[in-house]
């Protein structure tokens, strides 16, 4: 994995941001990213609605780490997931075939996320 600079970040994505072609369409560029797992997290998607990260002690998921984030992009990417309403970013530390990670990840305010229909 590649070196971050010290005003980039690093963050673990679950959902849509998974796809190579979304982020590059926001951000206007590829974005290198690595596979991980978060543990002490579950994924909630149910039908309609967008899918969301919660703590759950006993549960994992499985996801990739987007390396290289600048804090434009990264505010690119808070608008997108409308961060502060439906999601909050938060510091957590996933696991990878390189070992322990730390970065960001945005957890779904569960209230707010089941009351808007997926578009």
């Amino acid at each position: 994995m590649s070196s971050t600079g010290a005003d980039e970040v690093q963050l673990f994505v679950y959902g849509t941001l998974t796809e190579e072609s979304v982020v590059e369409h926001l951000l206007g560029r590829p974005v290198e990213s690595i596979a991980a797992r978060l543990e002490g997290y579950r994924r909630v998607e149910e039908p309609g609605r967008y899918a969301f990260i919660e703590p759950a002690a006993d549960d994992s998921l499985a996801g990739r780490v987007l390396t290289g984030i600048s804090a434009e992009e990264l505010a690119v990417l808070d608008a997108y997931e409308d961060e502060g309403e439906l999601y909050h970013r938060r510091g957590v530390n996933v696991q990878t075939d390189a070992g322990e990670v730390s970065c960001q990840t945005y957890v779904g305010v569960r209230e707010r996320v089941l009351s808007l229909p997926r578009s």
